[in-house]
């Protein structure tokens, strides 16, 4: 009776390792699901302003501080121009 509890026991802890691979392995395919879809909407997009996402991660197009830079620049310029 002693054995066939512990060989019980193995046998959960090999079905709960398994469990969490496929736990990692579906998280991989949910990320890679997510790239793909991303990838067919950059590809099927029109360029119409309609259907651009009103709400754009903007973050992660410029570094730390370099849309205020870009900002001043652009400003000093102007007042360059019209101070001629």
């Amino acid at each position: 009776m002693a054995d066939t509890v512990v060989t019980l026991k193995v046998k959960r802890d090999d079905i709960i390792h398994t469990i969490r691979l496929y736990e990692k392995k579906i998280e991989q395919a949910r990320a890679d699901l997510a790239h793909i879809s991303a990838a067919i909407k950059i590809f099927e997009a029109s360029g119409e302003a309609a259907e651009i996402p009103r709400y754009v991660d903007t973050y992660r197009l410029f570094k730390r501080g370099e849309q205020v830079e870009l900002c001043k620049q652009a400003l000093v310029s102007c007042l360059v121009y019209c101070l001629r």
